[in-house]
């Protein structure tokens, strides 16, 4: 006879007629359940089902902000009254309701993305504000929040994430065309860095960005091109990542610097400044 887990042994446990007595049972605690199950089956008392709690803590799981907003937008009240009879106190019934979505909603987060002691730091300030709450309006109002918070930390973890993979893919290109450089001229990789930072007074990766940020002051200051265009074109992952560049060697954004540098007669033979109409 196949033994007996523990989850099949608690099932049993359940679903066991009140009447049936075994080592350690409590056929009243089965009993209850038995009948609360009856009491929601004759009202009809749908509860909401787990494909619908999949597809929001879906929308937490991949930090979708967009369509969880769609879905915000269309809820409706009604689901509040298919969670269950989990106290017949309103304000415990939401309390537990919103305690067992934050619980759901952290281990969405994880598996979304977010580092498990992130997503756990924002389940224990969620459930301290919990516990502070005086009125229904104030637990739904928290769990209104909730959902978006965690939504935001893993959209913010996978766009950090997709920020560190262009990094790498930028640091690989540099080494590639560095090993292509050396061949060109005949040394060794390492031996070409060493001896370019030695006389540059910086490494060839931070010469590459100077480079960039200097053509990309001229494109600003005498082209129309968009920002956005000049960011893609200098190879820069986004237009966010090239204002942050750009800033760091400036002080200026790429569209204050514009403002302040444009050249808008060359022939008159000084810098004119650029004025929106």
């Amino acid at each position: 006879m196949p033994k007996e887990n523990s989850l099949d042994h608690f099932v049993r446990q359940l679903t066991r007629s009140p009447g049936s007595s075994t080592a350690g049972g409590n056929p009243a605690h089965s009993s209850r359940i038995q009948k609360y199950m009856l009491e929601r089956s004759e009202n009809q008392d749908a509860h909401v089902s787990y494909q619908e709690e999949q597809i929001l803590l879906n929308l937490i799981r991949t930090g979708d902000l967009e369509a969880l907003q769609e879905s915000s937008a269309k809820g409706s009240p009604e689901n509040l009254q298919r969670l269950g009879r989990m106290s017949d106190s309103p304000l415990k019934q939401l309390e537990y309701a919103c305690c067992s979505f934050v619980t759901l909603a952290t281990r969405a987060a994880v598996e979304g993305g977010l580092d498990a002691d992130t997503a756990y730091s924002i389940s224990d300030v969620y459930l301290q504000r919990l516990a502070k709450c005086q009125t229904p309006a104030h637990i739904l109002s928290l769990l209104e929040e909730a959902k978006f918070g965690f939504a935001r930390a893993v959209h913010g973890a996978r766009q950090e994430k997709t920020r560190i993979s262009y990094l790498e893919q930028a640091k690989n290109y540099i080494a590639t065309h560095l090993n292509g450089m050396a061949r060109e001229i005949g040394v060794n990789p390492s031996y070409l860095s060493r001896k370019f930072k030695e006389y540059e007074s910086m490494g060839i990766a931070e010469y590459t960005r100077r480079s960039r940020v200097q053509a990309a002051r001229n494109m600003l200051k005498y082209s129309d091109a968009d920002i956005s265009a000049i960011a893609q074109y200098l190879c820069f992952h986004s237009q966010s990542y090239f204002g942050a560049v750009f800033r760091e060697y400036t002080g200026l954004s790429p569209g204050k610097y514009r403002e302040r540098e444009k050249v808008t007669d060359f022939s008159a033979g000084n810098n004119i400044r650029h004025t929106d109409q």
